[in-house]
């Protein structure tokens, strides 16, 4: 009798083993989506976490919005695209890092966040070397930039997929319009916070102010600043119309937002599922330039314009570039690699 119960025992004990070893796999959730996680069957859902701190509306959110629909769509519901807009996952500098330890798979942030691991991309942003979106379009998609990121993925260990745009950075003011240098002497201007942008606005007689975004309406409402350089999606998103009363638009720098998959998680992926992934960026990074960008920052110049913001353009760049174009030379002699981006830039017309 007792060999029969010992004997019962341990079939029992055999097909609970059988029963937790032979379950269906399940998909990563938002806590375990790590570089890890990414290998599976076809038939296995694969849930990547895509964490930006892009604001609902912006050009960049629109294509990040778009990607993310287009991915899940196009592979049956095989990936699945999760979505963590507006900084609810962290801002640029905290994703930056995330992105790099593999703890969220996909980030998309300012490129000028990559800075802080490497000074490949800050010449990107050099005053005046990308003043219009054709040719910030032209430079993403040359081979001098494709150099950069190569470079940029084996260094830092990450998967470029693409890049987007929120609007150029022009000067907006509550004190007054910006035509000429003299415009500029004086007036306490907040900035992104970025080397090159000092020492950019500093060269141009402008006093440089630095403080959290998040803080800026307020500065300008309290005459803590005079102005900020900005673009125009931005002053209507964050209702600086409220507070600022002229907008000179000079093509200063563009502010792209770039999008990169942690290395180790974009290898563990199938063949098939990085084609379909990096093919739909692709496509996102067209839209995002000829459609997103487009139709949204002339809705959100309207926007500033009926709350009562005067637009005007400055037509004499030659007084402005020629206190910034030795910074070309300067971030040129860095890296052979920039250089070339530089020199091609330049003869972009």
């Amino acid at each position: 009798m007792k060999k029969k119960i010992t004997l019962l025992l341990v079939a029992i004990m055999l097909l609970s083993l059988l029963t937790g070893c032979g379950g269906e796999s399940s998909s990563p959730t938002p806590s375990d989506s790590g570089a890890g996680q990414a290998s599976g069957g076809q038939d296995e859902t694969i849930t990547i976490v895509y964490a930006t701190p892009e604001a609902a509306g912006m050009p960049t959110d629109t294509m990040s919005q778009w990607v993310a629909k287009e991915i899940t769509e196009r592979s049956g519901g095989h990936i699945v695209v999760e979505v963590h807009n507006a900084g609810t996952l962290g801002g640029d500098t905290e994703l930056v890092s995330q992105v790099m330890e593999g703890t969220i798979p996909l980030v998309g942030l300012s490129i000028s966040a990559l800075s802080q691991y490497t000074s490949l991309f800050e010449c990107t942003q050099l005053p005046f070397l990308l003043s219009d979106y054709e040719k910030e379009k032209a430079a993403f998609g040359s081979d001098e930039y494709a150099a950069l990121v190569e470079e940029a993925e084996a260094e830092l260990n990450l998967k470029f997929l693409g890049s987007a745009e929120n609007g150029m950075r022009h000067f907006a003011s509550k004190v007054k319009p910006v035509s000429t240098m003299d415009d500029l002497k004086g007036q306490k201007l907040r900035i992104m916070t970025s080397p090159v942008i000092q020492e950019t606005i500093t060269r141009l007689g402008a006093n440089v102010t630095t403080m959290a975004y998040n803080e800026v309406y307020t500065g300008l409402q309290n005459g803590v600043i005079d102005g900020e350089e900005i673009n125009i999606t931005s002053a209507a998103m964050q209702k600086h119309y409220e507070v600022i009363q002229y907008f000179s638009e000079i093509g200063l720098y563009p502010f792209p937002a770039v999008y990169v998959m942690n290395g180790d998680y974009w290898n563990q992926l199938s063949a098939e599922d990085q084609q379909l992934i990096a093919g739909v960026f692709a496509e996102g990074h067209d839209k995002a330039f000829d459609e997103f960008l487009p139709e949204i920052e002339a809705d959100c110049k309207q926007t500033c314009i009926d709350g009562g913001v005067t637009f005007n353009t400055v037509t004499d760049l030659a007084p402005f570039q020629e206190k910034v174009l030795d910074l070309y030379e300067e971030y040129g002699a860095k890296n052979e690699k920039i250089a070339a981006f530089i020199e091609m830039a330049q003869n972009l017309t």
